[in-house]
């Protein structure tokens, strides 16, 4: 599969610049300033590592991340993620960076349309 089609197009419907709203959302979390590593909630549960670097490279975040670690879970006689993955970046101002540019955002495509936050 290609990412777009594991993305479902979204990296075409990615707008760089972040609304206005999400300093306002980052106000009202808690930020530690030495923060290197997120934690992305909601996934779509076929997401695979692949798939989440996939989207990572689609958002510009692929070639500062260090690590990425996806839990996993038989779901139904196979495997799927449990939806939601852990992030750690080389610096904490590309884990700050991923906050603003994937908190809120869909994620999966039509047939998953999850918000990632």
């Amino acid at each position: 599969q290609s990412s777009g089609e594991c993305l479902g197009g979204l990296e075409e419907r990615l707008v760089k610049a972040p609304p206005a709203a999400w300093g306002q959302a980052l106000d009202a979390v808690e930020w530690k300033p030495n923060t290197r590593t997120v934690m992305l909630k909601n996934l779509p549960y076929s997401y695979v590592s692949s798939d989440l670097a996939d989207f990572l490279d689609a958002v510009g975040l692929k070639d500062f991340c260090v690590a990425m670690h996806m839990p996993m879970a038989p779901r139904g006689g196979r495997a799927s993620n449990r939806g939601f993955a852990f992030v750690k970046f080389k610096e904490p101002e590309f884990a700050l960076q991923c906050y603003h540019r994937l908190h809120g955002r869909p994620i999966g495509g039509p047939q998953s349309p999850k918000i990632i936050q």
